[in-house]
C-alpha cells in the first residue's frame, strides 16, 4: 500500500508566500500547474537552478522579467531550459512530498 501524500487545499497565498514555498524545495525537483497567459493549463516538473541549462557566454543569459515579482524562474528538464511561472495563476504545487492546491483570488 502506498502512502498518500498530505494535501493542503483551498489555499490563498500572497505572491511572496508562494515564492517562499517554492524556495523551500531547496534545489530539489518539484511540480507545478498554472494557467498560462493564453488560458492554457500547464504542468511542469522543474527546479530552481541548473547550471547546465545556461547557454552562451557569461552575462548573456538575461531574464527580461526577473524584476517583476509575480514571475518565478525555474529550470525545466523536459525543455532543458529556463521558464517563468506566473505566481498569480498557480493552481497546484507538489513540493517535498506535499501537495498544495490554490483557490483563484476573487
Amino acid at each position: 500500500m502506498t502512502k498518500q501524500k498530505p494535501v493542503y487545499d483551498h489555499l490563498v497565498m500572497s505572491i511572496e508566500e508562494k515564492r517562499k514555498l517554492l524556495d523551500s524545495a531547496k534545489g530539489k525537483w518539484f511540480s507545478v500547474d498554472w494557467t498560462k497567459s493564453n488560458g492554457e493549463l500547464r504542468h511542469m516538473v522543474c527546479k530552481k537552478w541548473m547550471q547546465k541549462y545556461l547557454h552562451g557566454k557569461p552575462g548573456e543569459n538575461k531574464n527580461s522579467v526577473s524584476h517583476i515579482p509575480k514571475y518565478y524562474t525555474v529550470a525545466e528538464e523536459a525543455s532543458q531550459g529556463y521558464r517563468n511561472i506566473n505566481l498569480e495563476t498557480v493552481k497546484r504545487l507538489v513540493i517535498n512530498g506535499k501537495i498544495y492546491e490554490f483557490e483563484d483570488k476573487q
